[in-house]
């Protein structure tokens, strides 16, 4: 078997796995262990018909004050900043909220609880927000967006929708 070169150990392509694999290499302390096992196991090469394609969608809340549909949307980066009791600190650091932080922060602005939202959005999938702001939940397969429009539509009622996004060609 030929050996492993290091750019292909370090940056691997793994475009069909699916997000919690993806997740596993590279959160691992030695993420080349688990590829070289994968590679001599044949599994690393994919097929195409063999990819796993996620789905994106929408939640739209109603607005607690004018009952509109609306999704929470990131504007600018949370500025996290320090106060020095003997001295001015001028250090600042910008950081992105994750799906889940976001659609905590929506207590009072949104009818739902955004606890139960939040498990039950992650019972079925990944919340993401992206670089423009939007916040959308990830899916493995048509099933469980079916899944999850369901049990929505069982706890949340009309108070919440999920409405897939269409794929861009």
């Amino acid at each position: 078997m030929p050996r492993l070169r290091f750019h292909e150990i370090m940056r691997p392509d793994l475009t069909g796995f699916s997000w919690r694999f993806r997740k596993y290499v590279r959160n691992s302390r030695f993420p080349q262990r688990i590829l070289i096992g994968w590679k001599r196991r044949g599994r690393y090469n994919i097929n195409e018909e063999d990819t796993n394609v996620m789905l994106r969608a929408k939640m739209w809340f109603r607005c607690a004050a004018m009952r509109d549909p609306v999704i929470p949307v990131l504007v600018r980066p949370a500025v996290i900043g320090w106060k020095g009791k003997r001295r001015e600190i001028d250090l600042t650091i910008e950081r992105e909220f994750t799906g889940a932080e976001l659609l905590l922060r929506m207590k009072g602005w949104i009818t739902v609880n955004p606890k139960e939202a939040v498990e039950i959005f992650e019972k079925h999938g990944r919340l993401k927000c992206f670089d423009t702001g939007e916040l959308v939940v990830e899916l493995e397969d048509q099933a469980a967006l079916a899944a999850l429009q369901a049990e929505v539509a069982a706890t949340l009622g009309d108070q919440c929708d999920v409405e897939p996004i269409p794929k861009k060609v």
